[in-house]
């Protein structure tokens, strides 16, 4: 079963007084069925993505390992790509730089932006536009004990496009911010084939 979990409407309080509601609705992608529809007062989508598995699950039973969950990038979130990967569930949650592409707005023409970086896992680095693989400097937490995974290259300073690419060091970095289930997740949806299984979503 591949289930798809839409957010069909946002409303937050209103100024005079009077509340609104986010609704959140899992579908069987496969026949359309709606599995679940809840209503709920959070304004905002990332902390609903478990609640409606929770939900399809305490109607149907336990959701099978593998089971595709697809979700748009408002679901982006550390602590539901590692819920997944606890489940086992096949997980496609949309990035920003998916979104983008997908609708068609906001899409950076800076050929050197991170978006025209693409993630190689084989080689667990970056491969820049110009084809250089930039390799895994290391992972680092800050004070509030978020993640973020930095790549980067000492060949950024021989480059013939440096002064537009790099800053004024002369060396490029590409980060990626996320526990590791969230940045695995980021980089599985860098993939064609993840992006053609989301795209039918």
């Amino acid at each position: 079963m591949s289930t798809t979990q839409n957010h069909v409407g946002c409303w937050i309080k209103k100024a005079n007084g009077n509340y609104d509601y986010n609704y959140q609705i899992a579908v069987d992608d496969y026949k359309g069925f709606i599995l679940s529809a809840e209503v709920y007062q959070n304004p905002t989508d990332h902390k609903m993505l478990i609640p409606a598995i929770e939900n399809v699950e305490h109607i149907f039973g336990p959701l099978h390992p593998g089971t595709q969950i697809s979700t748009d990038n408002g679901y982006s979130t550390d602590e539901n790509a590692e819920y997944l990967e606890h489940k086992q569930l096949d997980g496609y949650i949309s990035t920003r730089k998916l979104s983008r592409i997908l609708k068609k707005y906001n899409i950076k023409e800076n050929p050197y932006s991170k978006d025209n970086f693409t993630y190689n896992h084989e080689k667990n680095g970056y491969i820049c536009p110009l084809g250089q693989i930039m390799n895994l400097k290391g992972t680092y937490k800050n004070k509030k004990n978020s993640h973020k995974t930095v790549y980067w290259t000492k060949k950024c300073h021989d480059c013939q496009v440096k002064e537009i690419c790099t800053t004024k060091n002369h060396y490029r970095t590409i980060t990626d911010y996320g526990n590791p289930s969230k940045i695995r997740m980021q980089h599985k949806m860098d993939e064609k084939w993840a992006q053609e299984i989301y795209a039918q979503q």
